[in-house]
């Protein structure tokens, strides 16, 4: 594993907001590896490692860089209106090759918030920088933020 990417893209971004436990990637760690922890326990708590994202503000309000040793996302979230309830958009790379779309809503619940959307993934490599097949997934995500909050709480 190549540790370059997390590197350079963590040292573009600003303070470190959010730690995803659960990060909502093509990966799908709950969809394709959760179900074989029985059958692969080591693989699946590599992969579960993997996956934790660590997502570091921009300057732009609302857009932020997530980074796991996997995956890199380029990622804006908005609240709807004063609500906890919110939307976020996100394209997604692995070793900064564009592989991946996802979208969905995000509800804040205190200093946790859960994402639940849709994934793209093209399966676009460096080896094979083609799109095809596409495969979408659920995405579903459990982070905690560790960023600061504006007036009302919400994230900054």
């Amino acid at each position: 594993m190549n540790p370059f990417p997390l590197l350079l893209s963590t040292a573009m971004a600003g303070p470190l907001e959010r730690v995803d436990v659960l990060a909502a990637s093509p990966e799908g760690w709950l969809w394709d590896e959760a179900p074989l922890a029985a059958a692969r326990p080591s693989t699946a708590a590599v992969r579960l490692v993997e996956q934790v994202s660590l997502g570091w503000a921009l300057p732009i309000d609302g857009l932020s860089v997530g980074t796991s040793w996997r995956t890199q996302e380029l990622r804006y979230a908005r609240d709807l209106g004063e609500s906890r309830v919110g939307w976020v958009v996100g394209m997604q790379t692995r070793l900064l090759m564009p592989h991946g779309l996802r979208g969905g809503l995000r509800i804040r619940l205190g200093d946790a918030h859960l994402e639940a959307g849709t994934v793209l993934d093209a399966g676009s490599t460096w080896m094979r920088p083609v799109v095809g097949p596409v495969r979408v997934s659920p995405a579903l995500g459990l982070g905690i933020w560790v960023g600061e909050r504006d007036s009302r709480g919400a994230e900054r």
